[in-house]
């Protein structure tokens, strides 16, 4: 393992801005840098791996794709993938986690999870342990360090909010409430995995956080459903506390999904969580303020937003 400082400059100037710099991609780094974008994935990888212990075992490939994820640039069902990964191998769990501490000393917002600990299916930094949850796959709390600041850095919200990031086409579900719109934001993926359909998040007059923003993403991967979700300009409380995650329909009683927690000293967090239900059968996403340990209905509003869902096909 070397140390940041002992990285060649190249190196370390590609790996400050892609910490730095609220997640910018390759191809944003390199137009600035006026490189072509394989010569600044290569410097990262190669800056990644450096930083990183020495492990053989873990093959080039994999350890570039970890690196990929820890520098949030995977797209959300690539990520989910890795995330899973992580949770079955301890090997690549231990490498991952050495590279993340470094990174996270240089980074101005927290890194993607990697899993503290091994779990049965994709562990979820929304969940509080006592709680139980309507929406999603019964977990284990990741024990990581940034528990609270989960999968997903390539969601960021310069490029969601504005750009966008939405892929692929939802499966047929006629009893859904949900709009199946096509949606608006679109780029493809690979054949395993898809966004099936994304709320933009926005404060309601009288939110107590006005300046909130944030997307969620609901996410197929190899027929596992999941939501990750990305939240900025929130009010800084503390880990425990958290804001309960709603998804609600017309006529239908509201699941409360579990809890956006770890907010940063900057206001955001990333999360991601594998869901039971199906949102297609509801028509909003409300991120609300917590009014008891153990909430049956949501309380006032945070944050909330329709979900537009990609055609069927």
């Amino acid at each position: 393992m070397k140390r940041f400082d002992d990285l060649p400059p190249d190196q370390q100037a590609v790996l400050r801005l892609l910490l730095r710099d609220q997640g910018a991609s390759y191809d944003e780094i390199a137009r600035r840098l006026r490189m072509a974008p394989a010569a600044v994935r290569d410097r990262a990888h190669e800056a990644v791996h450096a930083l990183a212990p020495h492990d053989e075992a873990i093959g080039p490939a994999r350890r570039t794709a970890l690196a990929d994820y820890l520098l949030g640039q995977q797209d959300p069902g690539t990520a989910l993938e890795t995330h899973g990964a992580l949770e079955r191998s301890a090997q690549e769990r231990r490498w991952a986690l050495a590279a993340s501490a470094v990174l996270s000393d240089l980074a101005d917002r927290p890194l993607p999870e990697v899993p503290g600990e091994p779990a049965g299916s994709v562990q979820s930094a929304l969940l509080d342990d006592d709680v139980e949850r309507g929406g999603f796959a019964r977990t284990r709390r990741p024990s990581s360090r940034r528990s609270g600041a989960a999968l997903l850095a390539v969601l960021t919200l310069a490029g969601v909010l504005v750009g966008g990031i939405f892929i692929g086409r939802a499966t047929k579900d006629s009893g859904g409430a949900g709009s199946s719109t096509k949606a608006k934001r679109t780029t493809s993926t690979d054949a395993t995995t898809r966004v099936d359909g994304q709320a933009n998040l926005d404060p309601p007059a009288g939110s107590s956080v006005p300046k909130g923003k944030g997307v969620a993403q609901f996410v197929t991967s190899q027929g596992q459903r999941g939501i990750v979700v990305r939240v900025q300009g929130m009010a800084v409380i503390s880990k425990q506390a958290g804001y309960p995650l709603w998804l609600t329909g017309s006529g239908r009683t509201p699941v409360l999904l579990g809890y956006v927690q770890g907010i940063s000293a900057k206001g955001e967090a990333q999360v991601i969580g594998q869901l039971e239900v199906d949102p297609r059968n509801y028509e909003r996403v409300l991120l609300s303020e917590k009014t008891t340990a153990t909430p049956k209905a949501p309380g006032a509003a945070v944050l909330e937003g329709p979900i537009a869902f990609a055609a069927a096909g």
